[in-house]
């Protein structure tokens, strides 16, 4: 009977501690991932802006598609009414019915 409560307890600690360092290896895990999502966010800004820049600097929706075509950007066109809209990811540029951007 002895040897039985002896087993348990090893084998309950055991456990306690596999199960411990189950967590341990998550929460350092989970920082990791954290500290690439946030570096691959500033990054994603900065490129974004960069890119918001250079958009805005193209005043005809001609020269702005031919950029975006050359450059092989992917972006999703549609008309909107009298508006034409060019979506990207995280923002859009809208031009008006002559094809000049409009600011907004």
């Amino acid at each position: 009977m002895k040897n039985k409560w002896k087993t348990l307890f090893w084998l309950s600690l055991i456990i306690l501690f596999l199960t411990n360092l189950f967590w341990i290896y998550q929460t350092i895990d989970s920082a990791v991932g954290r500290g690439y999502y946030e570096v691959t966010c500033i990054e994603y800004e900065k490129d974004k802006t960069i890119l918001k820049k250079l958009i805005d600097s193209k005043e005809t929706k001609t020269e702005l598609l031919k950029f975006l075509k050359d450059n092989d950007i992917s972006f999703e066109g549609f008309q909107k009414g009298t508006d034409y809209v060019i979506s990207f990811n995280s923002f859009s540029v809208l031009f008006d019915s002559k094809g000049k951007l409009k600011n907004e």
